[in-house]
């Protein structure tokens, strides 16, 4: 069994037009949100053992600010070119070269890859994974090769809107 949780990024700013897209910061309700997050999966007692981010700076920022709640060493955040990317197909193929020794990882990246690939991997219907969203899968393998539809189950859906978490069925 493998652990696998998403982490979409917290809202960026668009206040600078002249900013590359993997340029943008996030704005002041997504540096507000990332730790809230945080604090939420800590309150929940995730661990992780590896996360995982897109290079892009509101992916990576996200990633750091969940990380110094739940206690993770921001310094051992694995930017991985393969995430920035807003295809599903792109993350799943990287999810099937990882290391069978990770077993409880987070990604930080973006939609619509996302909410397609839980969509993909769990078999719900989720419409959209909100900015800062975070949806945790329980897989069903015990090499990353054999994801495959069908093969998750969702543990928890956090929403930064809504306070309450969602179980399996969001």
């Amino acid at each position: 069994m493998k652990t696998l949780t998403f982490i979409r990024h917290a809202k960026s700013s668009w206040a600078d037009p002249s900013l590359a897209d993997i340029d943008r910061p996030l704005n002041s309700r997504g540096r507000s949100n990332a730790p809230d997050m945080g604090e939420r999966l800590l309150s929940l007692g995730v661990t992780f053992s590896r996360i995982y981010s897109s290079p892009a700076k509101r992916a990576r920022t996200t990633a750091g600010r969940i990380a110094e709640a739940i206690g993770y060493p921001t310094e051992q955040i694995q930017l991985e070119e393969e995430l920035y990317t807003f295809s599903h197909a792109g993350i799943l193929g990287w999810l099937r070269g990882l290391d069978e020794t990770e077993d409880n990882i987070a990604v930080a990246g973006h939609n619509p890859a996302l909410t397609d690939l839980v969509n993909y991997l769990s078999g719900e219907g989720f419409y959209n994974i909100p900015t800062c969203g975070i949806v945790q899968l329980q897989l069903n393998i015990n090499r990353w090769q054999e994801l495959e539809s069908g093969c998750a189950e969702i543990v928890f859906y956090l929403n930064p809107k809504r306070r309450e978490e969602i179980q399996s069925g969001a």
